[in-house]
């Protein structure tokens, strides 16, 4: 394999470096989505009844903008100032509608008929502040959604933002930014809040930007240091990248080369690749260079094909369990972690791949005659005092076998008990660090008594909303929905029919609300004057056949166990107050996301599970011994069941990020204990027995386990930065896993064996 010429090596060289050349075209054009449509599969049922509402009612969405006037927001200079704003705001891009106490429209009835206009005069006289606040308070829809009634300091500004379904452009982030501008150039504000899905969207965005632009530096400057301290080589430093690059590019590469771009969870794929690729050839330098000691004058390219014959079939094995890991995490039915999942197994499996041909390529070429006398045992430094723990830790093991398992079975019946409390519960402020703004802008905005979250439910029926049973159940089901604790406002189209009918009383002084006694033919004549009125409100809530209309709930910001409840209440109280016909269904970007810890929840369970029979399989087949496998499985499972019960007991849920422990830290942590088992077999093979196979499988797999794990703990922990703290966490929690599984590796399967080594054939 390696008696070829150097003109084919550098040719075999050569067309993989075209190959990544093509890779890297598409990262050139590198772009961030976090948008909604990403998260879920065409087929989802919660996003199709998503595209049905937008599909009815328009693709907008709303962001919230809470105001603190530096005076009076009845001031006749903050009202002038405040109208001018309205007016640039309403001329940006991708922004549909803007609502502002300044152009809050309500029904006149005039001469020529019911006018629907503004209510703030055209010339603002010092009384007009006066007259608009007795206006705006008189009407129900602006009450407590624009302004509050004993609070002249603060009102909202509503803006319906474009929903550019499937438009991967980066048109929030430059819609909040000119929004924020906009508002920062009132000399008249305060200070400005500005929250909705449209500035969370716009927040992710950002954040996984500032995390692309953190954990690739990072990872690499890392990954630089820890091989120079490993190494002390330029050459094998060379010969690092020189694999790793070559996996990341292709794997990111292809996913951009096919249409996908990076969001909150895929960005972590270049960190994740980089560790455990590095992680790879860890082991094949320090195979390289051992064999390379021990036959001093042995030409390079013989070398390397002795290293690829002793460590491609751990080295298999160790990729096809991390394979099994990742794609563990389609189960998710999540598509970023599905993505995830997919394309960094083939990262994985062209990182076994280039380490079998680049690898060894590079390493003949880069040493040719010589080896890195660094890691001879005799060489003070970092290899020998890693070899002087590995041995004492084989002594311990050896000796104390008994002693280590009751320990670790005490420490695992502590922590275990936690998987009790693991939940799966979204909370999306919580997850953005005290470095970004958006957290501080809900609390303010939920300090003044505004809602900050917005859902949807939408109803349709055959009878039309003229139907005295759809009217009235309409009515009673949003007055009690307005009545539960998490709702802070509602609005739907009876709002806007019982504004136009005070309009229309003859004395709107004396009218009160519910329009008693109306039957059809009065609900339909008061639906034909509000759609001749020009009333442009009324399309958001109402069809015009008059069959599908939607209420629209504002809260506080409310978890995913939350939302569940009180979707279920809203659900229950209009199934209750209308007609069986007529067909509900509560949608809306909170509901789709409380959704989707349904899905995580259930996903952590069956990954492990599938994950768990996958590994035993793998083993067995390396191994060739049930008890082998079963001892690797068990010391591989126990530190993922750990972490999980410690995520239990410190209340840190399963979501998007959290459930990607589970499958990835399985999967990475089994690659070092298949090349423990490997080589103990091959000692105990040769006629070593147990206690002496333990000493040379440590002596010869011990340096290069721990300084993998040492590696990806390290490239792991940079998530750490992250302004996103489910990402925090899960770099956090998967590295102090591959702390757990090193131990188990170097110290729980040494006693294991020790234990069971009478009941184990090999």
């Amino acid at each position: 394999m390696f008696d070829i010429t150097y003109k084919l090596r550098f040719a075999v060289l050569g067309m993989l470096g075209l190959l990544l050349a093509l890779a890297i075209i598409p990262i050139s054009k590198l772009n961030i989505d976090n948008s909604v449509e990403i998260w879920f599969y065409e087929k989802d049922q919660d996003l199709q009844a998503y595209l049905k509402q937008m599909e009815v009612f328009g693709k907008w969405d709303y962001l919230v903008v809470q105001v603190t006037a530096k005076t009076s927001i009845y001031d006749s200079a903050y009202l002038a100032a405040m109208r001018d704003t309205t007016q640039t705001l309403e001329k940006l891009a991708n922004v549909r509608k803007v609502t502002s106490p300044t152009n809050a429209k309500d029904n006149y009835n005039e001469a020529d008929g019911l006018n629907y206009r503004v209510l703030l005069e055209q010339d603002i006289s010092p009384d007009a502040g006066a007259r608009l606040r007795s206006n705006l308070e008189k009407n129900g829809i602006y009450v407590n959604g624009l302004i509050k009634p004993k609070n002249d300091k603060n009102h909202l500004v509503l803006i319906q933002a474009a929903n550019k379904y499937g438009d991967k452009q980066p048109y929030r982030m430059e819609m909040i930014d000119k929004v924020r501008q906009t508002l920062s150039a009132n000399p008249q504000i305060q200070n400005f809040s500005v929250v909705g899905t449209t500035n969370m969207n716009a927040e992710l965005n950002r954040s996984s930007k500032r995390d692309m632009f953190i954990f690739y530096p990072a990872v690499s400057v890392f990954v630089t240091l820890f091989a120079w301290l490993a190494f002390r080589s330029l050459r094998d430093i060379i010969a690092t990248f020189a694999v790793v690059l070559s996996a990341i590019i292709f794997s990111v590469g292809l996913m951009m080369a096919l249409g996908y771009y990076l969001n909150m969870v895929t960005i972590m794929m270049g960190a994740i690749l980089m560790s455990l690729s590095v992680a790879s050839v860890i082991h094949l330098i320090t195979r390289y260079h051992q064999l390379a000691l021990a036959t001093p004058g042995t030409p390079g390219a013989a070398i390397a094909a002795t290293t690829v014959k002793q460590i491609w079939k751990p080295s298999l094995g160790a990729s096809v369990t991390t394979i099994f890991g990742f794609l563990s995490l389609l189960s998710a039915n999540v598509v970023p972690i599905t993505l995830l999942g997919i394309f960094s197994s083939i990262g994985i499996l062209m990182t076994f791949v280039f380490t079998l041909t680049i690898g060894p390529l590079c390493m003949a070429m880069l040493w040719k005659n010589t080896a890195n006398t660094h890691f001879s045992c005799e060489k003070k430094g970092l290899h020998q005092q890693f070899s002087w723990v590995l041995r004492w830790l084989a002594e311990l093991s050896l000796q104390k076998n008994r002693s280590v398992i009751i320990v670790t079975a005490l420490l695992s019946v502590a922590l275990l008990s936690g998987l009790a409390k693991l939940e799966a519960d979204s909370n999306y402020l919580d997850m953005f660090t005290d470095r970004t703004r958006i957290a501080d802008d809900y609390d303010r905005v939920e300090h003044t008594g505004f809602g900050t979250s917005a859902l949807s439910v939408m109803f349709e029926a055959n009878e039309g909303l003229e139907s005295p049973q759809v009217f009235r159940g309409l009515m009673a089901a949003q007055s009690a929905i307005n009545k539960l604790p998490e709702v802070d406002k509602t609005i739907s189209p009876v709002d806007i029919i019982e504004q136009v009918d005070r309009a229309l009383a003859k004395d709107p002084s004396h009218w009160q609300t519910g329009l008693s006694g109306y039957q059809r033919d009065a609900f339909s004549q008061l639906l034909l004057v509000a759609e001749s009125s020009g009333n442009d409100d009324l399309p958001d809530f109402l069809t015009t056949d008059h069959r599908q209309f939607q209420l629209s709930v504002f809260t506080k910001y409310l978890s995913g166990d939350e939302t569940q409840d009180l979707v279920q209440s809203i659900r229950t109280i209009s199934r209750q107050q209308l007609p069986a016909q007529v067909a509900i269904k509560v949608t809306g970007i909170p509901v789709m996301w409380s959704n989707m810890d349904n899905y995580l929840l259930k996903s952590q369970k069956s990954s492990l599970l599938i994950l768990s029979l996958a590994i035993l399989v793998v083993l067995y087949i390396f191994m060739r011994s049930w008890p082998l496998a079963l001892i690797g499985l068990l010391v591989n499972l126990l530190p993922i069941t750990m972490i999980l019960g410690l995520m239990g007991h410190l209340g840190v849920p399963i979501n998007m990020a959290t459930t990607l422990i589970g499958g990835i830290a399985m999967g990475i942590a089994v690659d070092d204990t298949i090349h423990f088992l490997w080589h103990y077999k091959l000692s105990r093979q040769a006629g070593n027995d147990h206690a002496d196979a333990v000493r040379h499988t440590l002596d010869k797999t011990g340096i290069a386990i721990i300084l993998t794990t040492l590696l990806i703990v390290g490239g792991f922990m940079v998530m750490v930065l992250s302004d996103f703290t489910p990402t925090a966490d899960f770099g956090l929690f998967t590295s102090v896993t591959v702390v757990l599984a090193l131990l188990g590796d170097i110290v729980l399967l040494p006693s294991l064996l020790s234990l069971f080594q009478r009941q184990i054939r090999i």
